[in-house]
C-alpha cells in the first residue's frame, strides 16, 4: 500500500473516497480491472464513477474477498464487495485519468 490510512480517519473526514481507498490500488490491481474490462471499454466510459459498467461485473472482477482480508485488516477495516469495487474503480481512475469532481 502506497500509505496508512486508518478506516476511522477516512470516517473521521480526515481522508477522502479516493484517498483512502486509492491506497489498496498497485499494478497487481491494475492489472487485473485492465484484464478484466479492457482499457478501451474503460475509457470508453461516459459516467465519472463508471456506473455505466454494471456493478455485476464489478463484483466478479474483484472476486474472492479473502484475498484482501490483510490488507483491510492493517486500516482497521474488513473486505466487502462494495470496498472492493471502490478500489478496483479507483485503479480505473488512475489508468485512464477519469477526474470525479471535487477530486
Amino acid at each position: 500500500m502506497k500509505q496508512t490510512i486508518q478506516r476511522k480517519d477516512y470516517l473521521n473526514g480526515k481522508a477522502t473516497h479516493e484517498e483512502y481507498y486509492g491506497q489498496f490500488v498497485n499494478e497487481t490491481v491494475k492489472n487485473k480491472v485492465a484484464g478484466y474490462f479492457g482499457m478501451d471499454r474503460l475509457r470508453g466510459s461516459k459516467d465519472e464513477h463508471l456506473n455505466d459498467i454494471p456493478l455485476k461485473e464489478w463484483d466478479m472482477c474483484g472476486l474472492p474477498l479473502g484475498n484482501w482480508k490483510e490488507q483491510f485488516a492493517e486500516v482497521g477495516d474488513y473486505p466487502t464487495k462494495a470496498g472492493i469495487v471502490c478500489i478496483l474503480k479507483r485503479s480505473a481512475h488512475e489508468m485512464v485519468n477519469i477526474k470525479i469532481k471535487g477530486e
